[in-house]
């Protein structure tokens, strides 16, 4: 959610900008965004069954889903791209741009905590709050307002460790310590703690895998400096994404080899000299077949890949990863498109293209918005087709609807193409407003 606002401002000048491939991912994976949330409140299935259980959804239910995954960690890796651009843009120290992170960070936290909330909620509740995506955007500008002190090459070391190494993580719990149970759940373990009889805290993104995204991002951002040729940085940006998507299907394919065949890994007599038990044999054996149990069953994402009765559901177990807490799985298929994305949108000036950015250079304003807009339209929706539940509705309660309510998916496209044009003028509006820096909290929002 962090963003320029010179991309934009450039392309109501007339003037090309380098960065507005940025603004274009950006507007792309919030108009996905839309249509994971146009599918949350209208599909006929939604509030029965999670859209990517095997055991119910369909593959266009399954894979309109799956294809919003883009959208979590393309913002917060951007947010470290946009980081930089911004402190290299406004000659920032280290200080003053730890400062801004920090203020903003701050803000987008008390946001999520009260209007996102009512937005998703439409009524006042803080039996428990929630830690939802702009909480986590908002910690890991925090996070990053600590990172920036250090040398590139650290940040790059530290995102790269916490990347491919928060996974190990997964089996350690902290149950019985409400204290530890609560800061696990905000570092890496998605999960509710029941603080007391009245009040709670439910965790849905862990911040430590975003913190490495957005340390990531911040690396990358010099990718955009002039120094970098578009033809060297559009390269780069291909064989990084291509190299991503590669490694993805090499440790998922991993993964499932090991699994399958985990019997040749598990130690039994024939592998220990009992003669001499400490033995260099004895302990290389021990410690690489103790090494492959662990990883296979703990490495990449804690959910492998289930053998299932058809080539299609196959596909959709394979993809099938997980994001609550990010895996390393689901943020390599994830940014490694992107990154192509990316390589491909620089110059590009299209009527696609101009829509994106309109989209892309207001991200806050745009998905404050679009939840009040969507939850909105489902109120009205459920007046419609269930009046007599409206009492449990209006408390959130949206479970008590039965499978009358809602629409097939190709209706919720429509719904989705409906919200994006009525969002449209608004969001150029927003942006023809934050051009003219006017107001100076502007580029806060």
């Amino acid at each position: 959610m962090f963003q320029l606002s010179s991309s934009y401002e450039n392309s109501l000048t007339g003037k090309n900008s380098r960065i507005d491939s940025i603004d274009v991912l950006r507007g792309l994976v919030m108009v996905l965004m839309a249509l994971d949330h146009c599918r949350d409140f209208f599909h006929v299935y939604a509030f029965q069954y999670n859209p990517e259980d095997l055991r119910y959804t369909t593959p266009i239910v399954f894979y309109t889903r799956w294809i919003t995954h883009l959208c979590a960690p393309v913002f917060i890796f951007l947010t470290g791209v946009s980081a930089y651009l911004y402190q290299q843009k406004n000659k920032a120290s280290n200080k003053e741009m730890a400062q801004y992170l920090l203020v903003r960070g701050l803000i987008l936290i008390l946001l999520e905590i009260t209007i996102v909330r009512f937005a998703w909620r439409f009524y006042i509740d803080y039996s428990s709050i929630g830690g939802l995506v702009i909480w986590a955007i908002g910690w890991s500008m925090i996070a990053l307002a600590g990172l920036i002190y250090f040398s590139r090459k650290t940040i790059l070391w530290i995102s790269i460790i916490i990347i491919f190494g928060h996974n190990f993580l997964d089996t350690v719990n902290f149950d019985g310590n409400k204290t530890a149970e609560l800061l696990w759940a905000f570092l890496h373990k998605s999960t509710f703690v029941n603080l007391s009889d009245e009040f709670g805290v439910n965790i849905l993104y862990p911040v430590l895998p975003m913190i490495g995204l957005i340390g990531f991002g911040y690396y990358i951002g010099k990718w955009f400096d002039r120094e970098y040729l578009r033809e060297i940085r559009t390269g780069y940006f291909l064989y990084m994404g291509l190299g991503m998507i590669l490694l993805f299907f090499t440790l998922r394919f991993l993964q499932v080899f090991t699994e399958q065949y985990s019997y040749f890994f598990y130690l039994d007599g024939n592998d220990i000299d009992l003669g001499n038990i400490f033995s260099v044999k004895n302990k290389i054996v021990v410690a690489f077949k103790a090494t492959m149990v662990f990883l296979m069953e703990n490495y990449g994402d804690p959910v492998s890949w289930q053998m299932q009765d058809s080539f299609k559901y196959n596909v959709m177990a394979f993809l099938n990863v997980t994001k609550y807490p990010m895996s390393l799985f689901y943020m390599l298929i994830t940014i490694g498109p992107a990154f192509i994305f990316l390589s491909f949108m620089e110059g590009k000036n299209n009527f696609v293209t101009r829509i994106l950015k309109v989209f892309g250079s207001v991200p806050l304003f745009y998905y404050v918005v679009h939840l009040f807009l969507i939850h909105a339209l489902a109120i009205i929706l459920a007046v419609v087709t269930h009046l007599d539940k409206m009492d449990k509705i209006l408390k959130g309660d949206w479970k008590a609807l039965s499978v009358d309510y809602g629409f097939s998916m190709p209706v919720v496209y429509v719904i989705w193409l409906f919200v994006l044009a009525l969002l449209y003028p608004a969001c150029r509006a927003f942006a023809r407003l934050k051009a003219t820096k006017k107001y100076k909290f502007l580029p806060f929002l």
